[in-house]
């Protein structure tokens, strides 16, 4: 019953065996070369540029060329010249208040490190934790 409806509706079986497909306008190809064809003209299709042209990279260098110039240009007094500015090599001391801080962000009951001493000890220390501690960092 199925088969006689898609035959008064128009539609056309399709082909169920693994060496056919259909062509751009729907109409099943069986042969071997048509088949190639097709699938060449599926692949050129899938990957047709139909963009706008490609730009000229060549105009482009030279636009960036000129903009490097003129903004050389417009920077050219000696007021824009980086200070001469000593680096500190050592960097700046460890404050107390920023060991505190950071012992009492510490959770309790936590594993320990490889200095093998549990925060809960240096937090039991209180005052003389955060010196002792402050005074390991800033060891030199």
């Amino acid at each position: 019953m199925h088969a006689k409806i898609k035959d008064i509706s128009g539609k056309k079986i399709k082909c169920s065996s693994p060496g056919c497909i259909n062509s751009k306008d729907g109409i099943t190809i069986m042969e071997k070369k048509e088949i190639l064809n097709r699938w060449s003209e599926y692949v050129e299709d899938l990957f047709k540029d139909d963009r706008c042209k490609k730009p000229n990279i060549e105009k482009k260098k030279e636009i960036l060329n000129r903009w490097s110039e003129y903004v050389k240009e417009l920077f050219k007094d000696d007021k824009w010249k980086k200070p001469n500015i000593e680096k500190n090599i050592e960097g700046s001391s460890i404050f107390k208040e920023e060991v505190e801080a950071a012992i009492k962000k510490m959770k309790n009951g936590k594993a320990i490190g490889p200095d093998n001493i549990p925060v809960d000890i240096v937090k039991a220390l209180d005052n003389l934790g955060i010196d002792l501690t402050t005074k390991l960092l800033t060891a030199k």
